[in-house]
């Protein structure tokens, strides 16, 4: 019977063992994962992803006024055409043969 309980202490002293290196294995990776994620780097991930984006575009223009952002969308959208129809021109003028 002695032989038993000597067997069943040394199993508990190895289970405690074990959770002891758990716990401390856990307690390492909690403390790297906290210095990995500081909020300045979050932050800047956070604003870099499309959703945070096409939300702060969205609050950008309930702020300013949907008069406004439609003057602005139209007059981009003409420049874009004077570049693009300036683009195209120079491209034309430059593939005509030298005489």
């Amino acid at each position: 019977m002695s032989s038993r309980v000597e067997h069943l202490a040394a199993e508990k002293e190895l289970l405690v063992g074990r959770s002891t290196l758990c716990r401390l294995r856990l307690h390492r990776e909690t403390r790297d994962l906290a210095a990995c994620l500081q909020w300045t780097h979050v932050a800047a991930e956070a604003a870099a992803s499309p959703p945070i984006r096409r939300l702060a575009l969205g609050l950008a223009f309930s702020a300013i006024g949907l008069r406004r952002i439609a003057r602005l969308v139209a007059f981009a959208g003409r420049a874009l055409l004077y570049a693009k129809l300036a683009r195209s021109a120079l491209g034309y003028l430059r593939a005509m043969p030298s005489k």
